[in-house]
Order: C-alpha cells, then sequence, then structure tokens
C-alpha cells in the first residue's frame, strides 16, 4: 500500500497542476469560469499532500487482493451504468435519469434495498434538480417529460 499511496498521491498532485493551470488561463474572478478549477485544483493538491505526508508503516503492508466473481460483476455494472447515464439523459432528462442512475448505484455498490435506494435517487436528484434548475437557473436536459 505504501506504494500505492506514493502513487495516488503523485496523480493527485499532477491533477491539480493541471486543473490550476487551466483554471487560471480562464480566471475572469471570482466565481467566474476559471473559479472551480482553481478550487478543484487546491482540492487536489492538500488531498495529495496529505496523502503523501502521512507515515506509512510496514505493518500497513497488506497484499492487494483481486476481486471475487461478484465483485467483477458489480465493476461491470457500475461502468455499464457510467456509460448509460450520459446516454440516457438527453432521452429521459436529468431528473429521472438521475434518480435511475443513483438508485442503481445505491443497489449495485451499497448494498441498499430497491427501497432505501429510491428514497436516496429521489431525493438526490430532486434537490440538485431544486439547486441549479430553480434557484440558479441552469439548463437541463428536459427529455421525453419536459421536467
Amino acid at each position: 500500500m505504501i506504494v500505492a499511496n506514493r502513487i495516488c498521491g503523485l496523480i493527485l498532485l499532477i491533477l491539480a497542476l493541471v486543473s490550476l493551470w487551466e483554471g487560471m488561463k480562464t480566471w475572469d474572478g471570482m466565481g467566474g469560469t476559471g473559479f472551480m478549477p482553481v478550487i478543484v485544483g487546491i482540492i487536489f493538491a492538500l488531498l495529495g499532500l496529505g496523502i503523501l505526508s502521512v507515515k506509512q508503516y510496514a505493518k500497513d503492508r497488506q497484499p492487494i487482493r483481486w476481486p471475487s466473481k461478484i465483485g467483477w460483476q458489480r465493476l461491470v455494472l457500475v461502468f455499464s451504468a457510467l456509460v448509460a447515464y450520459p446516454l440516457a439523459v438527453p432521452w429521459l432528462g436529468y431528473p429521472v435519469a438521475s434518480a435511475l442512475f443513483l438508485t442503481g448505484l445505491c443497489r449495485v455498490m451499497g448494498n441498499i434495498g430497491w427501497r432505501g435506494g429510491m428514497i436516496f435517487g429521489l431525493v438526490s436528484s430532486g434537490s440538485t434538480y431544486i439547486i441549479f434548475k430553480i434557484w440558479l437557473h441552469m439548463p437541463l436536459p428536459a427529455g421525453i417529460l419536459g421536467i
């Protein structure tokens, strides 16, 4: 895990530099175009430095286990959902596609029942819809329902 942590820390630092570079190229003030990439770059830099600065002990070394058959099946389902979601959003609309996507992810990854996953999916999708569409007036794909 020591090598994996170092690699992860370095990847985060590289992503932080790229994000900061792009953010500064498009910077036009607080809240402008480059604001979010700069914030993401700062967060990635802090996380990367944090991972690199944590002292690792030999007892922390454990062999990395490959996923079982069920683990591979879950991985394929999650990857399939990540491919299907952006394809479904223009057709189904943001709220419906997001609710279905989050419900499915909760079910596959979190071992949560359909009811709990559906509650989470509906609440998450609804709250982000309210924040971005209603409060911030952001254009979101309406889909076949026109929502």
